[in-house]
């Protein structure tokens, strides 16, 4: 048997009952938009030590459009500081303008036919917002253009993909360890829960204000839900501050600057409300591991979706390299 699926039945066996009731039900064309888990879910207590300052290394890496980029080291690894916007790989090869392939008056509801412009197999990039600046919230991968067209790839597998030489796309694995990092420092979470680590990662500027966030039908009802549990089991304890849009000027205790670029799939979504990174790592088949994070939440969200979204690139590095 596949070692992918020998892991995550070990780990995940709950989610991929989910997860094959959803493909027998809706085939991989539909998407998995809304988080079933959260993460970090740390193997331990939290350790409680304290937050230490952000580790910045201004301008690390340059892409092949001339793009500069800071690091930030956290735990083990060094990540971009901000959201990859190259729109060739390393060695040149372009990579399509997603958004001439989609019509003027695209909008949720030409989703229905989204796989005539947009589909798994293809590659393309597309801007997060018409009037965003790019250099700052960088542009919107789907998931075949982040790792250059590959299909099938091992759990904790280094791929390149659109990032600079020496960098690859961060597997789900890293993800977690960073996350783990985090939430083992009480100063970089919120009110005595390590999954509160949002805010942590969130950049200070860009997320719109709790009166200016309009969550779709579902995702409000989703997060309501969540959060009226959550209030329910911890009462005081749990608070909107430890919010990404709450307070901004306390997020980002860890430089890691998350910017809510929003998403793409037959049009812009979510600009100014949440922050989408896709890792390397397969779900399953035509399902891909990313985070969400959302200016209302206090946890970083770890769920799957198929590969045609447009969400955001945080290239990775090891220290010595």
């Amino acid at each position: 048997m596949n070692p992918l699926i020998i892991k995550i039945l070990r780990h995940q066996s709950i989610a991929l009952i989910i997860l094959f009731a959803g493909i027998v039900l809706f085939g991989c064309d539909k998407p998995l938009r809304f988080p079933f888990r959260v993460y970090p879910a740390p193997e331990e207590s939290a350790d409680s030590l304290p937050a230490q300052a952000p580790i910045i290394i201004p301008k690390i890496v340059t892409d092949y459009d001339g793009n500069v980029y800071d690091g930030v080291q956290i735990g083990e690894l060094i990540w971009m500081k901000q959201n990859l916007r190259v729109t060739h790989y390393a060695d040149g090869t372009p990579i399509p303008n997603g958004m001439e392939m989609v019509p003027e008056n695209a909008n949720w509801a030409w989703y229905e036919n989204h796989e005539l412009v947009h589909n798994s197999d293809s590659t393309a990039y597309y801007y997060a917002n018409p009037d965003a600046d790019t250099s700052n919230y960088g542009l919107l991968y789907n998931w075949t253009a982040a790792v250059r067209g590959l299909r099938r790839i091992a759990y904790n597998e280094d791929i390149q993909g659109a990032c600079p030489d020496g960098w690859h796309v961060p597997s789900d694995e890293e993800w977690t360890a960073m996350e783990r990092y985090v939430s083992r420092h009480k100063g970089f979470y919120c009110g005595g829960d390590s999954t509160y680590i949002a805010k942590a990662l969130a950049a200070k500027t860009g997320w719109k204000s709790r009166e200016n966030h309009k969550e779709s039908p579902d995702e409000q009802s989703y997060l309501l839900d969540w959060k009226r549990k959550k209030k329910e089991e911890e009462r005081e304890k749990f608070s909107d501050a430890f919010f990404p849009d709450s307070d901004p000027d306390k997020n980002n205790a860890t430089g890691f600057s998350a910017l809510p670029a929003g998403l793409f799939v037959g049009g812009v979504s979510g600009f100014g409300e949440e922050a989408n990174f896709w890792t390397s790592t397969i779900s399953y088949d035509c399902y891909v591991w990313y985070r969400y994070i959302n200016g209302g939440s206090p946890v970083v969200f770890r769920t799957y979706n198929t590969k045609d979204y447009g969400f955001s690139v945080r290239c990775v590095r090891p220290i010595k390299q």
